[in-house]
């Protein structure tokens, strides 16, 4: 399927144009594909490093996904592995591909079949699992030549000084593989390298010479965000512990002023079942109060009492 003038703009090229490896890349091709007819750029991810190659008549981009495509190159949206071209490319690159590939040696050998000339790019020696996209991380030269059945004609190892990571993902390997049978004309590949206008080897490396500091600045700043967010954690690990002592605390006053409570309520009870007991005795009392009353005014009022009345104030003298 052959796709033409996509939006050419991409946060991941937006994110890596000024990465040193590029450079590398820019100057390896302009050297090693100086007399290419026809260049393929495998995996493209809408990346648009080919447009730099305008000495090459026939430029095409192939990704599974986000080929790359403008008027000048042609995107090809395709599986690589369902990919038959007619003929073989005079020169091909797969940059940062084959650490996503579940099988990477067909895909290695699929690269060779398609071009004699296949310039790649991988990670090196990222840590395993630092990149949740990579599946076969940590990659490097013998993992590669395991892949590709051989080893690379050329290779070099790219550090990015001003590419600060936590994981050390600073470092990529660039192989380039060329027929054994064939030899590299080396100073025309040279000569051509280095002739591009568009970049200049001296100022790049007069703008590592002046930035060489930055690295150890921002690792420096690093530093001081980690020692921050430790004593941050300690903090609030500290601040965990006091809470936890306050709610043991507060648990435990809790608690006490539960049983207390309990006592309390217990006693009131029993002052309660006392004082009913107390209501109902009293209550008794009136009753025979009450009873002896009427008895009293029985007697005083009966006939036997008034009849007796003499006796009585004789039995007063007589004391």
């Amino acid at each position: 399927m052959a796709i033409k003038h996509q939006n050419n703009e991409s946060s991941y090229w937006d994110e890596r144009i000024n990465l040193i490896y590029y450079e590398y890349v820019r100057i390896l091709v302009r050297g090693l594909a100086h007399d290419s007819k026809s260049l393929i750029d495998v995996g493209s991810n809408e990346t648009p490093l080919i447009e730099e190659f305008d000495w090459i008549p026939t430029r095409n981009s192939l990704d599974i996904e986000k080929p790359y495509s403008s008027d000048n190159v042609l995107g090809i949206k395709a599986d690589f592995f369902d990919f038959k071209p007619q003929t073989k490319y005079d020169f091909l690159t797969c940059l940062q591909v084959l650490e996503h590939v579940p099988d990477p040696t067909r895909f290695a050998h699929k690269l060779l079949e398609t071009s004699d000339r296949v310039l790649v790019s991988l990670p090196y020696k990222w840590k395993e699992n630092s990149c949740k996209e990579h599946l076969h991380d940590p990659v490097d030269l013998e993992k590669i030549v395991n892949w590709f059945g051989r080893k690379p004609t050329y290779y070099v190892i790219v550090d990015e000084p001003l590419y600060v990571s936590e994981n050390n993902k600073n470092q990529r390997i660039i192989c380039y593989f060329y027929p054994e049978k064939r030899r590299i004309g080396f100073y025309t590949s040279r000569k051509r390298a280095y002739s591009n206008e568009r970049f200049n080897i001296n100022s790049l490396r007069k703008l590592i010479d002046e930035e060489k500091d930055t690295t150890g600045i921002l690792r420096s700043q690093l530093e001081d965000v980690r020692e921050q967010l430790d004593y941050t954690r300690r903090c609030v690990e500290d601040s965990a512990d006091n809470l936890d002592n306050v709610i043991s605390t507060i648990k435990y006053f809790l608690e006490i002023s539960r049983n207390r409570n309990e006592f309390l309520k217990r006693n009131i009870d029993n002052m309660k079942r006392k004082i009913h007991d107390e209501i109902n005795k009293g209550k008794k009392i009136e009753r025979k109060l009450s009873h002896y009353e009427k008895i009293s005014y029985e007697i005083e009022n009966s006939n036997t009492w008034r009849m007796t009345k003499v006796l009585r104030d004789i039995k007063d003298r007589l004391k």
